[in-house]
């Protein structure tokens, strides 16, 4: 089936899904529709303007001892790959203090703001750039036990797991040539065991994590024009602590990982200072310091947080506007890369959402994770339709 065709029937199964949710169970659906157009100010990115669309549509209802949960999203870049998704499309069945659930599922495993090293049971679409990613959906059994109201014990299954989705274009993509696209899912399973543990002030979460790994080893085609990935089994152990005290969150990751006969240590740790009342109280803040390690030898593949530094503040002005601002900065303490990212966001009336953002790029010395982004400075209007 050609892409256009992929297109067309995931857009009839969201209009069928939407007239379903008007007159079935599934009353009370959330659509959006989000365009957006980046500006690369550099000849050596695209030179000249992008454009780029996500519809979404979800809802959920409940059939007895039943939950069920439907979702659609689809994401087209010009130049690019249409994705196709169905994030929070499941079955639900609890009873007691066990939990069964099967279907597209997306979990987040980390606390840091502006990266998550430990993060690998979502494979992520990369097509717009690697701040504003997206987390694909992948088919799973979850199997949950909660002996205690704090704690909660789950072991996942994944028969197949989602392939990572690239830029195909020259702008925004990790290497200095293009990733082959091939298969939309790797055909080697996954299971991930994870415990959850929340007391007070304090959250603590244990995973094990066994599947393909979600950063690809890269060969030369023959040709020499492209770059064929390669997923190498994964193992990771780690642990996610945050403790609150007061105004202040506190937060530490931990992992060690095994790919290839090689095991290495990677990790994070980061403060958020919250201060409720700003400008005259009309809003809040939050200050975020971060600090990420990656202790990986050379022969694997390269990241872009191994040693830095993550300095941010969010201005949050609720009301009618329900105004958002964040600004940031990452500098690598090895290479003296640096990263800026600026994103701003407003309501415009009860249904249209405005956001504007640009990233900057400099690449340092050998960074070998930052140099095909040394060009790609951009400037990003978006404009979202909720209904």
């Amino acid at each position: 089936m050609t892409r256009a065709r992929q297109a067309l029937a995931a857009a009839l199964l969201l209009a069928a899904g939407q007239a379903w949710g008007d007159v079935g169970p599934c009353a009370g659906s959330r659509s959006s529709l989000g365009l957006s157009l980046s500006r690369y100010p550099h000849a050596g990115a695209t030179g000249g303007l992008v454009g780029r669309g996500v519809l979404t549509w979800r809802c959920r209802a409940r059939l007895g001892r039943l939950r069920a949960g439907l979702g659609i999203r689809i994401a087209r870049t010009a130049g690019g790959p249409t994705v196709v998704d169905l994030p929070g499309t499941y079955l639900r069945w609890r009873r007691g203090r066990l939990s069964t659930e099967a279907g597209m599922r997306r979990e987040v495993l980390g606390a840091l703001e502006a990266w998550q090293p430990l993060d690998v049971f979502n494979a992520r679409d990369w097509t717009d750039g690697p701040w504003r990613f997206e987390r694909l959906a992948t088919p799973a059994l979850r199997l949950a036990w909660t002996p205690r109201p704090e704690l909660r014990l789950a072991v996942d299954w994944s028969p197949r797991t989602r392939v990572p989705v690239w830029p195909q274009g020259e702008a925004l993509r990790p290497y200095p040539l293009p990733l082959l696209q091939g298969r939309r899912f790797d055909r080697r399973g996954a299971v991930q065991l994870r415990a959850d543990l929340s007391r007070g002030p304090v959250e603590l979460a244990l995973a094990y994590w066994r599947g393909p790994s979600r950063e690809p080893r890269v060969r030369p085609t023959p040709d020499l024009g492209a770059l064929r990935p390669l997923f190498p089994a994964l193992r990771q152990a780690a642990a996610v602590l945050s403790v609150a005290a007061g105004d202040v969150l506190v937060k530490l990751e931990a992992g060690r990982r095994w790919s290839g006969g090689v095991g290495y240590v990677l990790g994070g740790a980061g403060i958020a200072w919250f201060q409720p009342s700003v400008a005259g109280g009309r809003a809040s803040g939050t200050f975020l310091l971060e600090w990420y390690r990656d202790l990986r030898p050379a022969s694997q593949p390269p990241v872009l947080f191994d040693r830095d530094l993550y300095v941010g503040y969010r201005l949050d002005l609720p009301g009618a506007a329900d105004a958002r601002l964040q600004l940031g900065v990452v500098r690598d303490l090895r290479r003296g890369s640096r990263v800026w990212v600026a994103e701003g966001a407003r309501r415009l009336g009860e249904r249209v959402t405005l956001v504007l953002a640009a990233e900057a790029y400099r690449a340092g010395v050998s960074d070998r994770a930052m140099v095909s982004l040394d060009d790609d400075d951009r400037v990003l209007v978006e404009v979202r339709w909720h209904w």
